[in-house]
């Protein structure tokens, strides 16, 4: 326990002494939720949990860096998605050139382990998976949080 504590002292003393001040003098004052966001990213360190994919077709991993940072910039400033519902239809060419075509809608599941769905949401087609993750993720954590008042009134 001990350790753990004067780990993050060391961490919140480095935010305080440099990152903070550094920051300062290029952009001004930082405001509290700009600061929760340093924060963040820094203890998260996010680009060191993106696996490497090599010469796999995808985003180089600068974008994909930049996205999940914006993830985690999302989920600091409660912004909450607008994600479009409605039918539509779309094209695009993928990686080997091969024109692909989609018409409807896409069932996002959340699952559990076992498989077993726990929650989902219906979007647009063309709406990218990676747009959906965090709503996906609130409305599975609000379930679990009703089913847990639920276990805890009938004890």
């Amino acid at each position: 326990m001990n350790q753990t504590r004067i780990g993050l002292s060391s961490i919140w003393n480095h935010f305080q002494s440099t990152l903070f001040s550094w920051l300062e003098e290029d952009l001004g004052e930082l405001t509290d939720k700009q600061k929760q966001l340093v924060e963040a990213l820094e203890l998260i360190q996010v680009e060191t949990h993106l696996p490497y994919v090599g010469r796999v077709p995808g985003r180089p991993l600068e974008s994909r860096c930049a996205i999940a940072r914006a993830f985690v910039a999302k989920a600091v400033y409660n912004r909450k998605a607008d994600l479009p519902s409605a039918c539509n239809v779309g094209s695009k060419r993928n990686s080997k050139g091969y024109k692909t075509s989609w018409i409807g809608y896409k069932l996002h599941i959340d699952a559990s382990d076992g498989g077993i769905p726990i929650s989902c949401l219906l979007t647009s087609a063309s709406l990218h998976d990676s747009q959906v993750a965090i709503p996906l993720a609130e409305v599975t954590s609000r379930r679990f949080l009703c089913a847990e008042k639920q276990i805890l009134s009938n004890i």
